[in-house]
């Protein structure tokens, strides 16, 4: 059985079809990896699923996790989950090893054997020179392909792609509240104005007010203490009006009480002669 192997050089075919393999592996890698960083760079014209599906993905997580997420470890973890032909990335690039080992381990037994068996020096020479084209063959299509640096340049995308777009949208959201800030709380809680005079005073504070909502928050610092002191100022105004019309009010009452006792300790003839003159004065 051996020796039919042997004598139908078997081993040189298996030899060629293991190296076979190794070489489309490789360059089928080099495809793959092509075409990712295509959709990679041209995401709208993607053809393939992965780039769309690692973006959803991460944007997922960011939301459950409050954007607390470690961008290349997740970059890596889909990388080595992603499959084609039922195959992952690291196993398509460890079949061009394997082919090799084998080739080499063929040719090292069809050399052995080509000596125990007595075939002949020129035999065991051209097992020697199917291990050396084999070894120099699958170099070749490595050092070509590069396959490690268009996976580097490919995990550097995804990551630069991923970080940009989460900061867009921390930034977008923060111009949008910068756009729209809260409602200060010393305008909400004004006064009501009391008269002309006061409403002519809480104009100024809502005038104020109204400009400092148009500044971003971050930059409307100034205008609430300045809001605030005429809020005090205000109040204090306020106060002094209640006072002056509650003396005014009190004033007039007195005066009414005195003019109605004077009219009682007066003799019933003159207070009678004091209320025709009034009653002639109206009806005059």
């Amino acid at each position: 059985m051996l020796q039919t192997v042997m004598q139908q050089n078997l081993l040189f075919y298996g030899i060629g079809i293991l190296s076979f393999f190794g070489v489309i592996s490789q360059i089928w890698l080099w495809m793959i990896y092509g075409r990712m960083t295509k959709d990679m760079e041209n995401e709208r014209a993607a053809k393939g699923k992965l780039i769309r599906q690692i973006r959803q993905r991460y944007g997922l997580l960011k939301r459950m996790g409050d954007g607390n997420v470690n961008t290349r470890a997740f970059i890596e973890r889909s990388l080595y989950q992603y499959r084609h032909l039922g195959r992952t990335l690291h196993q398509w690039r460890r079949t061009g090893t394997v082919t090799l080992v084998l080739s080499l381990i063929l040719a090292a037994a069809g050399y052995y054997y080509a000596g125990k068996l007595r075939m002949g020096l020129a035999v065991r020479q051209d097992y020697l020179w199917a291990m050396g084209i084999a070894a120099a063959v699958t170099a070749l299509v490595y050092g070509l392909t590069d396959v490690r640096y268009r996976r580097s340049y490919l995990e550097t995308g995804l990551l630069d792609m991923l970080e940009n777009s989460g900061n867009a949208a921390a930034s977008g959201k923060s111009a949008k509240d910068a756009f729209q800030p809260e409602k200060s709380p010393a305008v909400l809680s004004g006064q009501p104005g009391q008269g002309d005079e006061s409403r002519g005073q809480n104009s100024a504070p809502l005038e104020t007010a109204a400009a400092a909502d148009k500044l971003p928050f971050r930059k409307n610092k100034k205008a609430v203490a300045r809001m605030q002191q005429e809020k005090k100022e205000l109040k204090a105004d306020l106060s002094r009006i209640r006072a002056s019309v509650g003396e005014t009010a009190a004033g007039g009452e007195s005066e009414k009480e005195r003019k109605t006792e004077v009219l009682r300790n007066m003799d019933p003839a003159e207070q009678e002669r004091i209320i025709r003159e009034v009653l002639k004065e109206i009806l005059s």
